[in-house]
This record gives structure tokens, C-alpha cells and sequence, in this order.
């Protein structure tokens, strides 16, 4: 029997979970503005209602975004502290690419998750039905996505905050052709997140070192000179 910890940040809560294998026990999440002070309480309040200790965690996932910058600093910097300090594997989970393979629907041309960058821009996972594939996992500028929406001219489903955000651009750029859920996820589940690490830790590909985050968009600070 194997336990894992996983945490998903999303752009309004951190969001954590304790799982058997592919089962999850107990969950909590927490508002991002009080991320940074209780993540840890959290941590150890669903260890207790598991009954578990940090050491009986056979492997820690973790969300490596995009993410807003700040929240997913804090629960990456967590899970590599925790998983330094118990000497714990380690699994970072690329956000596009999980909810990709959440939403992927072959009745449509292509699947194009959407996250909010900011600024007009938008990180973007285009699954491809044809090629069975993720074929763009970057960030790109809304007026880019709309290009592409135009000459790609075939049925597209497009989900996440980004697509609830410009939902009248994406629907303007081809009204026949673009399909937005009803009930639109902003981001991939927690299960999902976890899902994919459990997948990833049958396949042997986990780490001792510390993950990084995914920002694939410099922040405002960030200034070439």
C-alpha cells in the first residue's frame, strides 16, 4: 500500500490531498491569500485525519504550474522543503499537459486548454485528436490563439479560465467551431494532478531533487536591459 501527498495550485486556492494509490482519502484547500501561512497546517491536518506520519508518504506531487506566480512559489518552495527534509521522492505535474489529458474530447479537431497569463496572453495546451498528441504546451498572445483558431478551420473545444475570460473573442473567431462547456473547469482537478503523478510514479520517473516551477512567462518584474 502507497500514500501520496499531492498539492494543486490554482489561480483561487492551494488545494491538497491525501491518496491510496489512486484514491483519495481526505482533501482540503485553502484561499491563495492565506496560502503561505496555513499550507503547512493543512499538511498536517489531513496527515492526522489519515493517520499517517509525513515519513509513511511513499512519494510528494506536486502542481508545477502556470500558476499566478506567488501561490505556486509557495506550494513548491512547501513541497520541496517537506520532501528535503523527510528525504522523499518528488514528482512535479506540467499543469497544460494534465488538463489536456482531463479534457481531451475526439469528437472535436483539437482540445485547447486556456489559463489566464495576463496582459492578453494565455498559457495554452492544444491537443490534437488527429495526431493523438499535445502539440503546444507554451504561453501565446490572444490575438496568436484567435489566428490559429481561424486557420486551423476544424471543431475546437476550448476550456479553462482563459476561455471563460475571452469567451466572446473565441466564439467571434468562429462561431461554428468553437465549443465551450457549460461548465467550464478553471484548471484541472486535483485528481487529475494526482492521477498523473500516481502514473508517473509506476513509470519510475520521480526525482530527490528540488522541482522548479513552470511560469513559461517571465514576470512583469522581469525586465530584458
Amino acid at each position: 500500500m502507497s500514500y501520496f501527498l499531492a498539492v494543486h495550485t490554482t489561480y483561487s486556492s492551494i488545494k491538497i490531498g491525501i491518496f491510496n494509490n489512486n484514491t483519495m482519502l481526505f482533501s482540503s484547500q485553502e484561499e491563495t491569500k492565506k496560502a503561505s501561512k496555513n499550507c503547512i497546517v493543512l499538511i498536517d491536518d489531513l496527515l492526522k485525519n489519515a493517520c499517517l506520519l509525513l515519513k509513511d508518504i511513499s512519494c510528494l506531487i506536486v502542481y508545477r504550474g502556470p500558476a499566478p506566480f506567488t501561490t505556486l512559489r509557495v506550494s513548491v518552495a512547501t513541497v520541496n522543503g517537506l520532501a528535503y527534509a523527510q528525504n522523499i521522492p518528488i514528482i512535479g505535474v506540467d499543469g497544460l499537459a494534465c488538463f489536456a489529458e482531463e479534457q481531451k474530447d475526439t469528437a472535436f479537431g483539437q482540445t485547447i486548454v486556456l489559463l489566464n497569463a495576463f496582459g492578453k496572453d494565455l498559457y495554452v495546451g492544444i491537443y490534437d485528436t488527429e495526431e493523438d498528441f499535445l502539440i503546444y504546451n507554451e504561453c501565446m498572445s490572444l490575438e496568436n490563439l484567435l489566428i490559429h483558431i481561424v486557420q486551423y478551420n476544424k471543431s475546437v473545444k476550448c476550456v479553462g479560465n482563459g476561455a471563460s475570460l475571452y469567451a466572446q473573442e473565441l466564439m467571434a473567431a468562429a462561431p461554428e467551431r468553437v465549443f465551450i462547456p457549460e461548465n467550464n473547469p478553471e484548471t484541472c482537478s486535483l485528481e487529475s494532478v494526482a492521477k498523473t503523478g500516481f502514473e508517473l510514479w509506476q513509470q519510475g520517473s520521480y526525482s530527490f531533487d528540488q522541482i522548479m516551477p513552470l511560469y513559461l512567462k517571465n514576470h512583469p518584474a522581469q525586465k530584458a536591459f
